[in-house]
Order: structure tokens, then sequence, then C-alpha cells
């Protein structure tokens, strides 16, 4: 009988629209792994047990799927961002395409032809908006991104798909600014098309009982100011 806690190895036939693998436990049931490719074999440890299915950590890819890329982006796993991370961007337009092509399907459509997912091909640093939570614990103060589901803020200077000047700005406020009385700050970064600078929102957030690095959620004030920042060359 499987238990919570225990330890399997998986083989990852499936990867679903939410960026968890999807295998079979040895009864039967789906199980659902963050963090790994169709083709990956891993050993995995159950964290939930539902009587359909069950969730599972990855321990250790004992079996690299060719379809797993490494080292797209520095930010920690736990930032709650990217879901298909470690997929190549081939893999991922095929995926998007089929997802398309499934939603057809299941509405009756099946005539419908979807073409291939159309791409310019630039994988980094293309957006030009960026929400940064910068907050206060023991060590001083750090920003990053919330992870997912929750209000903890995950420590990061940046992210691969936003521009490194984001990243920089980040970095500058962190080491120029102090400890605001337990309050966290949501910057706002964005780059207008074509504009001359950069605009840097920052918004104070309160209350927040900050412990390190975690907090729990408050209220937004009006506590709001914008800086604009000229491009460089």
């Amino acid at each position: 009988m499987l238990q919570k806690n225990q330890i399997h190895k998986v083989q990852i036939t499936d990867l679903n629209n939410l960026g968890y693998g999807v295998g079979r436990a040895p009864d039967g049931r789906a199980v659902f792994v963050a963090g790994t490719v169709s083709g990956d074999t891993v050993r995995a440890e159950v964290i939930k047990l539902n009587a359909k299915y069950l969730v599972a950590r990855s321990l250790e890819i004992l079996t690299p799927s060719p379809d797993r890329e490494e080292g797209f982006c520095q930010a920690p796993a736990s930032c709650g961002g990217c879901v298909y991370r470690n997929l190549t961007y081939k893999r991922e337009l095929e995926l998007k395409q089929n997802y398309v092509k499934h939603a057809f399907l299941k509405a009756g459509l099946a005539d419908v032809t979807v073409e291939e997912v159309r791409s310019t091909g630039i994988t980094a640093g293309y957006r030009n908006k960026a929400e940064y939570p910068i907050t206060g614990g023991k060590s001083g103060l750090f920003g990053g991104f919330y992870a997912q589901k929750t209000h903890r803020v995950v420590p990061a200077d940046g992210c691969a798909l936003q521009p490194d000047a984001f990243g920089e700005i980040l970095r500058f406020f962190k080491e120029s600014s102090r400890t605001d009385g337990g309050f966290v700050y949501e910057c706002i970064l964005s780059a207008p098309f074509a504009a001359e600078h950069l605009i840097f929102t920052l918004t104070r957030i309160s209350p927040f009982a900050v412990t390190d690095n975690s907090s729990t959620a408050g209220s937004r004030t009006d506590d709001r100011t914008v800086f604009s920042v000229q491009r460089g060359n």
C-alpha cells in the first residue's frame, strides 16, 4: 500500500499544462512530479495522496530525457515562475501546439487544423515588465519573487526572461535601502517599447509580519513612488 514519504522510481511519460511531469505509481495511479519532463526517470518521494492520483517530489534524476535542458535561468526553481524551464524550447512549442489540438478534439472539432506555433526565436530578455517584492529579515533586505501560491519571498536577483537592467536596479535598491518596520516593498519595473527610460514603480505593502524569509500577507497601501531611470546606450 502506498504511503506518504515513500520513495519510488518513476518514469515520466508526459507533461501537463501546469508543468508537472506525469508518470504512474506502482498501483497504477497517476503521479505528478514537478521539475521533471517527459522521458525522465526519477527517484521521487510521495508528498500527497489522493484516491485517483499522487503528487511527488523529485529527489534525483536517474536518467535525463533528451528533451531536458538545464541552466536556462539562475533563479531558484521555487520562484514559482516558468513551468517549462527544464524543457527545450523546441519541445515546449510542440507541447503548446498539442494542447490546442486536444482542446479542439475535446470540443468535438477534430477537423480543425492547428498550425505550428509561430515564434521570434527569442527566448531570453524579451519581457518589458517585472514585479519584485522586497522584504527584510535578520540578514537585511532581500528581494525576488513570491513562491508559488504563497506570499513567501524567494530571494533572486533577476530572471532569464527579463532584461539584465531589471536585475541591476533590483540589486541597487536592496543595497541602498533599509528595513522599514516590517513593511514589504513591491517593485514594478517596466520598459515601454522604444522608450528611452525604464519605469520603476515602488509600492509599500502593509502590514506584514516578517521573520527572516517568511511573511504573512497584509493589505496594499497607497504609499507609491514612481521613478524614471534613463536607459544606457
